[in-house]
């Protein structure tokens, strides 16, 4: 599950550092191998000349599907398809172990759950499967002050012995009260 979560946070980063002053994102929707985003640009060929070919060495397509002028800036919505592997970091995960002798309701979850996220952030119950593992799922929406925020939310549940895992997709949208992410979790245990 470390690797996994900390995968999400290298595409984040990867996305995040590549996107130029002039650009200024309002809304992010990361998937397993696709990006899209909702932007606003200084000019319409920042796009082609600044964004892209970067975004290119992340992803095999990069386009606008549709762009705004909004003096003085241009609204643009920008989809990026095929994520092109990455290779992984020397940086090893670090290996727990799993605590594998007590059984934790669903109810626990989602209250060990809130204590890592911001406080009115709403943890929701989305379904439960049985097969090797028992695997509960919940949906998850926080406002956070700014990205590195849900960085931190996932690095803590790393550091649990439980196998958490962060799921796609991942929304990110700026809003009057901050930045509004969704997303969800597996909570896995041994089935008993």
């Amino acid at each position: 599950h470390i690797a996994q979560n900390e995968q999400i946070i290298q595409q984040l980063l990867s996305v995040f550092d590549i996107i130029p002053y002039s650009v200024v994102l309002s809304e992010l929707q990361l998937e397993k191998k696709n990006l899209t985003f909702v932007c606003s640009l200084l000019h319409k060929e920042i796009f082609d000349k600044e964004l892209k070919p970067k975004l290119l060495k992340l992803y095999n397509k990069s386009e606008i599907l549709l762009i705004q002028d909004k003096k003085p800036t241009f609204d643009a919505i920008i989809a990026n398809n095929h994520l092109i592997q990455q290779k992984s970091s020397n940086k090893s995960s670090k290996q727990l172990r799993y605590k594998n002798n007590k059984f934790i309701t669903k109810k626990a979850i989602k209250e060990q759950l809130k204590v890592f996220l911001p406080k009115n952030s709403i943890v929701t119950f989305k379904s439960r499967h049985k097969l090797k593992y028992l695997t509960y799922n919940f949906n998850i929406t926080a406002i956070l002050k700014e990205p590195k925020d849900f960085f931190h939310f996932i690095e803590e549940i790393n550091k649990k012995p439980y196998s958490i895992v962060v799921k796609y997709p991942i929304e990110f949208a700026k809003t009057k009260k901050g930045l509004e992410v969704i997303f969800s979790i597996a909570f896995n245990q041994l089935y008993k």
